[in-house]
């Protein structure tokens, strides 16, 4: 498939996308593979966290894996984790544990979907690397470049509308919408209609 399916995950309060790309393979003949696994790419060059779930039955090793020689894994595919993503062993039902000695810089985690073996300790570390900052402090931490910016281009276009919700409400009603927009690229979508409705609900808006 070449489609990214995507959905929506609260981890420890802080709203997150979840996209599931297609498989990284380089061997594929088939044109609509191919876009495919450009797509996943380019989706996973963009994510800020990655998670790669790897076949725990069929690797050879661990550091196999790692030293990126693995005909299951490419290297390319490998490359394409940061320090601080995950490297996920499945079908431990199978496979057994998976023997990690050595520091590769990834979050490692060896689970069995089938099974529900050790997913529990995996959303619990995706949790504390996702909204870990925000645990224990007074305000929630804005960790992540993009986030700051989403937050920057919401207060500018809030004080936009508030500077015209008097002269030009339908103006404001704009500037208010882009500032949910922006909100909403970190917390997950908002009713904009209900927000606006509070807003301006003694305006005439749009004539």
């Amino acid at each position: 498939t070449r489609d990214i399916i995507e959905t929506r995950l609260d981890l420890g309060g802080i709203v997150v996308t979840l996209a599931d790309t297609a498989g990284l393979r380089n061997t594929t003949t088939d044109d609509i593979e191919r876009e495919g696994v450009a797509r996943a790419r380019a989706r996973a060059e963009a994510a800020d966290l990655r998670l790669l779930v790897v076949d725990g039955a069929q690797c050879v090793s661990r550091e196999t894996l790692l030293a990126g020689e693995d005909e299951n894994v490419p290297r390319e595919t490998l490359a394409l984790l940061h320090p601080g993503d995950f490297l996920i062993w499945n079908k431990a039902d199978i496979a057994g544990d998976i023997q990690r000695e050595g520091n590769s810089g990834f979050h490692e985690h060896v689970v069995s979907v089938k099974t529900g073996a050790g997913m529990t300790q995996l959303v619990a570390a995706l949790t504390q690397s996702v909204a870990g900052p925000a645990i224990g402090g007074d305000d929630p931490a804005l960790t992540r470049a993009r986030h700051v910016k989403a937050v920057e281009d919401a207060i500018n276009a809030l004080t936009r509308a508030e500077a015209q919700i008097e002269t030009a409400p339908e103006l404001a009603a704009e500037d208010a919408r882009l500032a949910v927009r922006a909100l909403g690229g970190i917390t997950g979508a908002v009713g904009v209609e209900d927000v606006l409705g509070e807003i301006f609900s003694s305006f005439c808006i749009g004539k």
